[in-house]
């Protein structure tokens, strides 16, 4: 998995530590389990994320651009709470870390270090706070923050066209995700979709990230993922290829590559509602993960 996780607020984010990523959202969940709101629709969806997030760095970190005002403050102060139980320590030693559960017995990975210091941790909280709030300031041209590492905030170069590529993706994004029969897609999904679309117009193509892109996207549909609503919206962003930068079928894609994606969408929205034609065409979810284990890197 990769060390660094995406933060983000819909087209605007930052690059974080994973490590550090997780430590501050084991202290977010201990806060939200003590506010006495854990219960309530939001929170409770969110730590069901949460504790995704801090053990699988593909994902990502999403703040939810839908929040009300009162939902934003009340993810500020729960996040105020866990910098201050994190401030009230200089570093945790990774064999705390380590024993902390979260979901399907996953815990963080320490990458080698002793122990972590949570100077850097309660940096990133904050920054996350600032993004919430509008508050964060632009990184420098052509590069993006890093938060989270021992060394505390820096930069990394980035593509110029990396913001571009971004709110093209929102806009594609938002063409698919639609409810279906009162069913919302899954935060989980957006994170992946832009991960495959980012290295499908990155260039040169990088065949090896994207495959293992795919095989994420896939496995999380044949899994935990596996709805009518994330179906259709995967179908759909590769069927559409709506507001994309530039058409997926004109990169610089192998045939197989381009196989599969053309067939993710061809019938895999018939998945749950009429899974023997989604069978019929090889459009199971399970079905392109197999294709796509095939592949050779």
């Amino acid at each position: 998995m990769s060390k660094t996780q995406f933060v983000r607020l819909a087209g605007r984010g930052f690059w974080a530590y994973d490590v550090a990523v997780g430590v501050l959202l084991k202290h977010l969940l201990d806060a939200a389990q003590r506010s006495g709101q854990a219960h309530t629709q939001c929170l409770s969806k969110a730590m069901s994320d949460w504790r995704v997030w801090a053990v699988v760095s593909d994902f990502g970190f999403t703040l939810d651009q839908h929040w009300s005002v009162e939902q934003r403050k009340v993810f500020i102060a729960l996040t105020e709470q866990a910098c201050a139980e994190l401030a009230s320590r200089n570093s945790i030693p990774s064999e705390e870390i380590v024993n902390w559960p979260f979901v399907d017995n996953l815990r963080i990975c320490p990458r080698g270090a002793k122990h972590v210091d949570t100077a850097p941790v309660v940096e990133l909280g904050r920054a996350m706070m600032a993004l919430l709030s509008n508050e964060l300031p632009e990184a420098p041209k052509g590069e993006a923050w890093l938060f989270g590492t021992p060394d505390g905030r820096s930069t990394i170069r980035m593509d110029t066209s990396w913001n571009d590529r971004i709110a093209t993706f929102d806009k594609a994004w938002l063409a698919v995700s639609r409810e279906r029969n009162g069913e919302s897609v899954s935060p989980q999904l957006r994170t992946l979709l832009e991960a495959v679309y980012l290295q499908i117009l990155t260039e040169p193509l990088d065949r090896a990230t994207l495959k293992g892109s795919l095989e994420e996207l896939l496995f999380f549909l044949s899994a935990e993922g596996r709805t009518n609503a994330n179906c259709w919206a995967t179908d759909l962003f590769f069927a559409l290829d709506e507001n994309w930068e530039t058409d997926w079928s004109n990169q610089n894609l192998t045939a197989d590559l381009h196989d599969i994606l053309a067939m993710m969408g061809q019938a895999l929205h018939d998945t749950i509602q009429a899974p023997e034609i989604a069978r019929n065409f090889g459009c199971l979810p399970e079905q392109l993960l197999e294709r796509i284990r095939q592949l050779p890197d």
